[in-house]
């Protein structure tokens, strides 16, 4: 489900790949699905763009049956421990500034009826095919790719012109002097670089699971 008229195409290449697949165009905070209509339900790299939490968590309570609910998402704590706020602080303050962190998840998903909550940190590697913000983190020459830069929400919407154009050519000259590594190095955290939050209803059963790295 996605509330953006441009994911339509997305979803046409989604049905030649899986006639399984069903679209639906709305928005998070009115799912347009009765009660009890799903057994699990996912959410990727979305819950910073809404407006407020408790509206689309409660809204995927009320829809969900038996199944948890997963969350994939950066946390604003882990956010601090991304090198880009090296080369590009002011748009990763405003970034930091639009994600919740892990606390105000876990209160909107107690407030919205889940009672049993896990938290499992994600790292990056090197291999990703889906590029959001930190998927370079171990390949820092895809943020020298203006075309890359422009899916990214972030770079996209909330990097002044200046300092992106500045922080690009800060990066570039690291990266051929050999000065990154050191900087890069600064910024090492156990932490996670994003996080899958797994909410249940009451009384459901869930596994133990270890970070992913």
């Amino acid at each position: 489900m996605e509330r953006h008229r441009y994911f339509r195409c997305h979803a046409r290449q989604a049905r030649h790949k899986s006639s399984r697949i069903s679209w639906a165009q709305s928005s998070a905070e009115a799912l347009p699905f009765p009660n009890a209509s799903f057994d699990g339900v996912v959410c990727t790299l979305a819950i910073h763009h809404f407006p407020d939490l408790d509206s689309p968590f409660s809204e995927v309570r009320r829809t969900l049956r038996t199944g948890p609910f997963v969350i994939f998402t950066g946390l604003a704590e882990q956010m601090h421990h991304y090198w880009l706020c090296h080369y590009f602080p002011e748009m990763m303050s405003r970034s930091i500034e639009n994600m919740p962190s892990e606390s105000e998840i876990r209160a909107a998903l107690s407030r919205s009826g889940f009672k049993s909550v896990k938290v499992t940190p994600y790292f990056v590697t090197n291999d990703l095919e889906d590029l959001f913000l930190y998927s370079g983190k171990h390949r820092p020459t895809l943020y020298l790719d203006s075309i890359i830069r422009a899916n990214m929400s972030s770079f996209a919407n909330l990097a002044p012109a200046a300092e992106l154009e500045e922080g690009v050519a800060r990066l570039a000259e690291d990266l051929n002097s050999g000065a990154f590594a050191s900087v890069k190095s600064h910024y090492n955290s156990e932490s996670g670089d994003y996080a899958y939050i797994t909410a249940w209803v009451e009384g459901q059963p869930h596994a133990q699971a270890e970070p992913q790295r």
